[in-house]
């Protein structure tokens, strides 16, 4: 979905922004715990797709072929990490023995997947066309998911005791900054495939809304991580 951003479009100057500050504190709060490590992984390979991802993409324009394979995979690559970080962390607090068994066969499914839609993602004989439907359904399954996790996850809470502080909750804070993100990523690769080169200026509004809803998640993340908290308490 990053292969016709325009610089008019600031929001990735935002995203940018927040994942150099959320590295910045996960790294200052260092804990040694998995979901930390999961979180910097996240976070970083979220700037390096903003960054020299994206350098690699118009840089191999002229590549058109390679360009495109450059910049689905990295998207999938992404989609695995996020739904690998967020699982990891919300599962911690969801106490469901059923819901854990469905997340174990979906995580089996994402690992057993992910080399058979890179592999077609880098055939020269897939249309263009079909490897942007590959990634966009992967992402629309993982992101998806994460949001279902999110809702389960707040209805837990609202059944628990209401003595919980939840501001010195880390995952109270990832999840509520990250429910906008659930929301309109699903919407923006509903929508932003008609409006690629239907209505530029509408592209652009919906790019610069997933971008400003991406923004949040690490806004959630550097709050979460200031907690000084184990990231699944």
């Amino acid at each position: 979905m990053h292969d016709l951003i325009t610089g008019s479009n600031y929001t990735i100057v935002l995203v940018v922004l927040c994942q150099i500050i959320s590295i910045t504190i996960i790294l200052k709060n260092w804990r040694s715990e998995k979901a930390h490590k999961l979180m910097l992984l996240y976070t970083t390979y979220g700037l390096f797709i903003f960054t020299l991802g994206h350098y690699l993409f118009f840089s191999l324009k002229q590549y058109y072929v390679t360009a495109i394979a450059i910049n689905e995979s990295l998207n999938v690559v992404f989609a695995v990490i996020e739904i690998s970080a967020f699982t990891h962390i919300l599962m911690a607090s969801i106490n469901s023995k059923s819901l854990r068994i469905i997340n174990r066969g979906i995580i089996i499914f994402v690992t057993a997947i992910t080399p058979v839609l890179l592999i077609t993602i880098f055939n020269e004989k897939v249309d263009k066309t079909i490897k942007r439907y590959i990634t966009d359904s992967f992402s629309f399954f993982e992101i998806t998911y994460i949001g279902i996790l999110i809702l389960i996850y707040f209805i837990s809470i609202f059944k628990s005791s209401p003595e919980i502080d939840l501001k010195k909750r880390p995952t109270f804070w990832i999840c509520s900054f990250s429910i906008l993100y659930t929301i309109s990523l699903p919407l923006t690769i509903l929508l932003l495939e008609h409006f690629r080169h239907a209505n530029r200026d509408i592209f652009q509004i919906i790019v610069s809304l997933h971008y400003l809803s991406l923004s949040f998640v690490y806004i959630g993340i550097s709050k979460a991580t200031l907690c000084k908290r184990p990231l699944t308490n």
